[in-house]
């Protein structure tokens, strides 16, 4: 009966893992078919899972903005830039992002948002870092600086 267990639980991990390698392998396919279609796309950088600033990190804060879909379609996610930054490929001109949200402080409640269609411009062969303001309750493009 042991045996079986340790069976299940390694077949398991097994299928996790390739589940996971091919939605990256896909999402990265989907990137490089957008740039092939449309050599001046914009660049998104977007924050998932990291802290905001290292003070942020130690006092337990983070978020986390998830694109899911750009204009309908799931997101072509280039999963390193040359930062080693992953980025999502947004053809140039206006855009519909559905976009979810969560923040954690080190010492208060959890706050997030459901997925949702958000409206942005975006200019051709650009890069942009997604940001959430947390004074105004909305989401910001700004220009991404390589850290």
């Amino acid at each position: 009966m042991d045996v079986a267990i340790w069976v299940v639980i390694a077949v398991a991990a097994v299928v996790i893992v390739v589940v996971a390698l091919v939605s990256s392998k896909r999402a990265k396919d989907r990137g490089q078919a957008l740039l092939a279609q449309h050599p001046d796309a914009a660049r998104l950088y977007v924050i998932e899972g990291e802290s905001i600033s290292k003070g942020a990190a130690l006092m337990g804060a983070s978020e986390t903005i998830t694109v899911e879909r750009v204009n309908g379609a799931p997101a072509g996610r280039i999963p390193k830039s040359a930062d080693g930054r992953a980025y999502i490929v947004v053809p140039a001109g206006e855009a519909v992002l559905r976009i979810g949200y969560q923040y954690k402080s080190g010492k208060g409640r959890p706050e997030s948002y459901a997925p949702d269609d958000f409206h942005f411009t975006f200019a051709p062969a650009t890069s942009y870092q997604l940001v959430f303001d947390h004074e105004a309750r909305m989401f910001r493009l700004v220009p991404y600086v390589p850290k």
